[in-house]
C-alpha cells in the first residue's frame, strides 16, 4: 500500500512540474516573463544614484504604470 502512495505522489509531482514547464513556454508565459523582466529592469534603472530626483520620480511612475498594466492583464502581481 505504501508503494502505491509513493508512486501516486511521484506521478503527481512530475505532472505538476511538467505542466508548469509547458505553461511557462507558451506564448502567454513568454510574454509574462518579458513583461516581468522589463519591470525589473525599469526598477533597476530607477534605483541608479546618478539620476536626479525629478528623473527618478518620472522613472518610478513609469515602473508603477508597467506594474499596473501587468496586474490588469494577468490579475496578479509581477
Amino acid at each position: 500500500m505504501l508503494k502505491v502512495i509513493v508512486w501516486v505522489v511521484g506521478i503527481a509531482v512530475v505532472l505538476f512540474f511538467t505542466g508548469g514547464f509547458m505553461l511557462s513556454n507558451s506564448p502567454e508565459g513568454q510574454e509574462k516573463q518579458r513583461m516581468r523582466d522589463a519591470i525589473a529592469l525599469c526598477w533597476k534603472d530607477q534605483g541608479r544614484k546618478s539620476l536626479d530626483p525629478s528623473t527618478s520620480r518620472l522613472a518610478a511612475g513609469a515602473c508603477e504604470m508597467m506594474e499596473r498594466r501587468f496586474v490588469e492583464k494577468y490579475g496578479r502581481e509581477p
